[in-house]
């Protein structure tokens, strides 16, 4: 039987008392505590140079600077082990073996394998042996069944569906775009065409011949050095933009069904401004461009009025932006007209008047003083 005590005279430990302020109460075992000690289990073990070891309804106290490795309750020593990790209840190198599942330890066959296969190592996304083909730790049929970074999707082949790369989710290429790993659904109308999942104008490829004036211009090939400087001369390009942001292209996708090219950039810096915001974002253009394939891993320059602080995944581009080629003479060109831009003006006016309220309050002060 329990007892019972007056409320406020201390906590209950089993059948009996203890006072949390320098006590531990530990599976209903009471033990006296200097402020290091924590409970393991049914004892205790003191913080500042111990580790508790539990797990498979056992636990035990080890030494924190000792070479030992705790794994599901079990202490292995690890001297002379490099890197060693658990694997279940025991250890493995990950310098030359895998773990699989969280149980299964195999040896790496190259230093290159990084991914369970069944009872292989592997360095795919899929693997095939002698009784048939793996996707990860399942099998499946290499000519029904899809196999997406190490995801099974049965029967997606047989329905005609594709990987969404980099990811591990299918899509249908007659109804849906993958772009990045992202899955997007597109609406068809009755003539099988499709119509743009994203509102906004579309608009056909650029033939070769053709010189564009607005964001597609970039897929021309009259987006050259010299015809973009002469652009910029004769004020048929618009560089007057809020920002100037420094981009390096590091790998672009074309829609197979709409309109669409998606880029995967990183944003170095702002020319117009001092501040320096690295980041990496995904632009999206309204239409197709495959000459960009020349432009992989290319410095551009974006003419915009986004602002890329704290940014969304992905912007949408429009006639009122521009990209130019990341050249001296064109970036000098620019920097050189902005200085005539209403936006550049007003900001000068802007510190200006900043300033001369600056003067103004420091010379009251002194008048003050």
């Amino acid at each position: 039987m329990g007892k019972i005590q007056p409320r406020g005279s201390g906590h209950c430990c089993g059948k009996d008392l203890y006072n949390i302020g320098n006590e531990l109460c530990c599976r209903n075992k009471i033990f006296h505590s200097d402020g290091f000690l924590q409970c393991c289990g049914g004892s205790t073990y003191n913080v500042s140079h111990q580790e508790c070891c539990q797990g498979n309804g056992a636990s035990k106290a080890i030494p924190k600077e000792a070479e030992m490795l705790c794994c599901r309750g079990v202490v292995h020593n690890i001297n002379n082990v490099p890197n060693s990790r658990c694997c279940g209840n025991q250890t493995y190198s990950p310098l030359t073996n895998l773990c699989c599942n969280n149980d299964v330890i195999i040896k790496k066959d190259s230093t290159n394998h990084t991914i369970c296969c069944g009872r292989e190592a592997i360095s795919f996304h899929s693997c095939e042996r002698d009784s048939g083909n793996f996707c990860g730790r399942e099998a499946f049929h290499i000519k029904r069944d899809l196999c997406c970074n190490n995801k099974l999707h049965k029967n997606a082949k047989k329905r005609g569906k594709r990987c969404c790369l980099p990811g591990t989710d299918k899509f249908d290429p007659r109804s849906e775009i993958c772009a990045f790993g992202m899955v997007k659904t597109i609406a068809v109308t009755r003539n099988n065409r499709p119509s743009s999942p994203i509102p906004g104008p579309q608009r056909r490829e650029l033939r070769p011949t053709q010189i564009a004036t607005g964001i597609c211009s970039i897929c021309s090939d009259a987006w050259t050095n010299r015809d973009v400087r002469r652009r910029i001369l004769d004020k048929s390009l618009d560089i007057c933009r809020e920002n100037g942001y420094l981009l390096t292209v590091k790998h672009f996708e074309v829609s197979e069904i709409a309109n669409k090219t998606w880029m995967d950039v990183t944003m170095k810096r702002n020319i117009f401004k001092t501040n320096a915001n690295k980041t990496d974002i995904i632009l999206e253009l309204p239409c197709k461009c495959s000459s960009l394939k020349k432009q992989s891993r290319k410095r551009i320059l974006l003419l915009t009025d986004l602002k890329f602080q704290n940014p969304p995944k992905s912007f949408h581009l429009g006639d009122s932006d521009a990209i130019v080629p990341r050249r001296k003479k064109i970036l000098n060109m620019i920097r050189e007209r902005f200085r005539n831009c209403d936006n550049y003006i007003v900001r000068k006016l802007r510190k200006i008047v900043f300033e001369d309220r600056i003067k103004k309050i420091i010379s009251e002060s002194k008048n003050k003083a």
